[in-house]
């Protein structure tokens, strides 16, 4: 699995252009306060990072994605590395005030959803909050592609649509809490597509 998201994501990213900030960067923007530190997991070509940087927040980010890194370091060095959230060897020692994950977690299995969650309070305050964007079981997507088990899809590749309410529950038994939660079919339209999207922030409570 972990080779299969390698190769995927480095060729996506040689091909990525979308330079905009996300719909999701615009409505966190809003919680972060100026001169405070933020952690952006998957943070892809670094579009909703720039826009962060612009705004006054000092960012790191991080993303599996070799040339994802490489070209984002050629736009701004010492600020992008490339990690794997969901890795054992998973270090960082900083902590962040906030914790940005768009359009990530459902791209990684439930055993990834439990060493992320692990690995991100390592590097949270204890007054951190972790935002989260991502698709759930109401989307449309969930019906393409080859079907590995009830919300797991593999089309162009891996998706496991996430059932929010369970999410919910683990986040809860892994030492979170609920600040905000929303969903929409509204929140990530793009061209003809209009996926359901849950967006939440959690809190730590240990």
């Amino acid at each position: 699995m972990k080779f299969k998201r390698n190769s995927y994501w480095n060729n996506f990213y040689s091909k990525f252009s979308l330079s905009e900030e996300s719909n999701f960067a615009r409505f966190s923007i809003k919680y972060f306060t100026k001169n405070s530190s933020l952690l952006d997991v998957a943070c892809g070509n670094g579009r909703d990072t720039f826009f962060f940087i612009r705004k006054g927040i000092k960012c790191k980010g991080i993303d599996i994605s070799k040339i994802a890194i490489r070209n984002n370091s050629k736009k701004l060095k010492n600020i992008f590395e490339v990690k794997d959230a969901c890795s054992d060897k998973f270090n960082i020692r900083k902590k962040y005030d906030y914790i940005y994950c768009r359009f990530f977690l459902h791209t990684i299995n439930q055993e990834s959803e439990k060493k992320f969650l692990r690995n991100i309070k390592k590097v949270m305050m204890k007054k951190s909050k972790l935002f989260l964007e991502f698709r759930t079981t109401k989307d449309p997507m969930m019906k393409k592609g080859k079907k590995i088990s009830y919300n797991e899809v593999i089309s162009d590749h891996y998706r496991r649509f996430i059932d929010v309410e369970n999410f919910i529950k683990n986040s809860k038994e892994n030492g979170f809490k609920i600040y905000f939660k929303a969903t929409s079919y509204n929140f990530a339209k793009f061209k003809n597509e209009r996926p359901h999207i849950c967006r939440m922030i959690l809190r730590k409570t240990n």
